[in-house]
């Protein structure tokens, strides 16, 4: 869970040995990390979905995990 919140936080930064900036693969893995339970990785995957950056925009699917990263 913490692993692959890293990598999806490396994603969006660009940092690492040859990573790029892709946000569409940080949203893969912010999720990944969420649905283990990580609650940054909740507030991140809820928030992607609120602004679309990676993902379709979803406002249900926001709502959803901005719910779950507050419990």
């Amino acid at each position: 869970m913490d692993a692959q919140y890293c990598v999806a936080h490396a994603y969006t930064k660009g940092e690492g040995e040859g990573v790029g900036v892709d946000h569409a693969a940080a949203s893969v893995w912010f999720e990944r990390a969420a649905e283990g339970g990580h609650v940054e990785a909740q507030a991140y995957t809820a928030q992607a979905y609120n602004t679309g950056r990676g993902v379709v925009t979803d406002h249900a699917a926001a709502t959803a995990w901005f719910e779950k990263a507050a419990q």
